[in-house]
């Protein structure tokens, strides 16, 4: 169990990095999306994790109290505006197996938001929050259909 705990973890970071070098390479114009028929959902929610967090980007999304009377701001470990910015368009992982779509952010485009305001069109459910979601599908093409609708609503 040790091996296979450490082999998937070697999987999923090599995941990420290849996500990393995909938006760094297509500057995040587009919707970047990315399906997976090998890995289950938790393993998948892991790689989005790691791609924020190495973006310098605080999955949780916690936000930090300001000093005398400032706005809150989200809590972000050190990072590159830059690297942030590659997570203005949310990211889209997918769950081929499962019809699981996951939305990462850097808080810029609200994850929660979208799913919980669009995912219903095509007979999805989920939510979460400004920095990450999840949305459940009956079908491949109600995944599909829901990217393509992020993409037109992002642009």
């Amino acid at each position: 169990a040790e091996r296979l705990t450490a082999l998937l973890r070697s999987v999923t970071s090599q995941r990420a990095d290849d996500i990393i070098s995909m938006l760094k390479s297509h500057g995040g114009d587009d919707l970047a999306a990315v399906k997976y028929s090998d890995l289950a959902a938790d393993d998948i929610l892991k790689i989005g994790h790691n791609v924020q967090e190495r973006l310098g980007i605080d999955p949780r999304g916690k936000k930090k109290k300001g000093k005398k009377g400032e706005a809150e701001k989200p809590e972000q470990p050190a990072g590159d505006q830059a690297d942030r910015a590659l997570l203005d368009k949310p990211l889209c992982l997918i769950s081929e197996r499962e019809n699981i779509l996951f939305l990462f952010s850097n808080g810029g485009a609200d994850c929660g938001k979208l799913v919980k305001e669009n995912a219903g069109i095509y007979g999805g459910r989920g939510g979460g929050s400004s920095v990450s979601a999840r949305a459940l599908f009956e079908d491949a093409g109600s995944v599909d259909l829901f990217v393509d609708l992020l993409g037109k609503h992002l642009r």
